[in-house]
């Protein structure tokens, strides 16, 4: 049996189980060990947050900022305070961040700090934040409560459209999150982000558009899954965090159903060769094979004036 199938049997089976994003941590800190922090990963994370600060196009940093799906280690909203934002915003539907995970990133900002990669990465660092950092003493605190202390507003659960002012964020960001997001409540989403965003706000989003078993299982093209229909997709997809398998062409659609138009679009697609030999589904073999090739892309979007400029 193919090494992803086995895969997702097992979080099928964990699916069914009480509390299944307990279990589902659980099997990934003590069996896979995919939830260590390392240091290339921890770099990665910072030329992401550089890569959402050029999206404003800004002399300035952006004054307040909002993330969605602020992961395993708070790397990305920490970035983005001490590049300059004077309050970031960052939420999960759950709280995967721990004290554990919350010190380790604080030790890799301060050994990046060390050896140059942080001044090097992120434009124009805030020094007394780091030395906060770097003095933070989180005994008896929560992980919120420590974060706030850093100037990071860590809220947990359901996307907080009603705990945001109007017009009150200048940056929006995800990084491989709105891959999960099927298309209704996706079309949800953007109009609370456009409710929350300034007039001259932007928000910068890496899509993962590739088959998340594939990173699992190499034997398996990148976008396996577009071979499947609908009814089977639904069986295979993984229960706790289904990815909905939107291609970049429908979220193009949704943004400007919203009101948004892009601005900037970098992509990375599969080889034509490869993508050829892929035998595609009824759902997708009539759609253009340059938005079905694509495997990941960054979009940075802003609101679509009157004028539609």
């Amino acid at each position: 049996m193919a090494r992803w199938i086995v895969k997702a049997l097992a979080q099928r089976t964990i699916g069914f189980m009480p509390n299944p994003d307990y279990w589902s941590d659980l099997v990934q800190r003590k069996i896979a060990g995919s939830v260590d922090l390392t240091y290339p990963f921890f770099l990665s994370r910072l030329d992401v947050a550089r890569k959402n600060l050029e999206a404003c196009a800004r002399e300035n940093s952006p004054a307040e900022v909002l993330e969605l799906g602020t992961g395993w280690f708070p790397i990305v909203p920490l970035a983005l305070r001490l590049a300059g934002a004077s309050q970031v915003r960052t939420c999960d539907i759950v709280e995967h961040v721990s004290p554990e995970r919350l010190r380790a990133t604080l030790q890799a900002f301060a050994r990046a700090a060390d050896d140059g990669e942080l001044n090097r990465r992120l434009p124009a660092i805030n020094q007394a934040l780091l030395q906060q950092f770097q003095s933070l003493d989180s005994t008896g605190q929560t992980c919120v409560e420590s974060l706030h202390a850093l100037g990071v507003d860590y809220m947990v659960g359901d996307f907080p459209a009603a705990r945001l002012a109007p017009a009150s964020i200048d940056l929006i960001v995800s990084h491989a999150v709105l891959e999960y997001i099927a298309a209704a409540p996706f079309m949800e989403l953007l109009h609370a982000f456009r409710r929350v965003l300034k007039s001259d706000g932007a928000m910068s989003h890496w899509i993962d558009f590739s088959d998340e078993y594939a990173y699992f299982d190499k034997s398996i093209s990148p976008l396996n899954f577009l071979k499947y229909p609908d009814w089977a997709w639904r069986v295979i997809n993984n229960p706790i965090i289904p990815l909905s398998r939107l291609r970049i062409d429908d979220i193009r659609r949704l943004f400007a159903s919203a009101g948004f138009i892009i601005s900037h679009e970098e992509t990375v697609k599969l080889d034509m060769s490869a993508m050829r030999k892929l035998p595609l589904a009824r759902e997708f073999a009539s759609r253009d094979i340059e938005d079905m090739r694509v495997l990941d892309a960054w979009i940075t979007a802003r609101i679509m004036q009157a004028d539609g400029a």
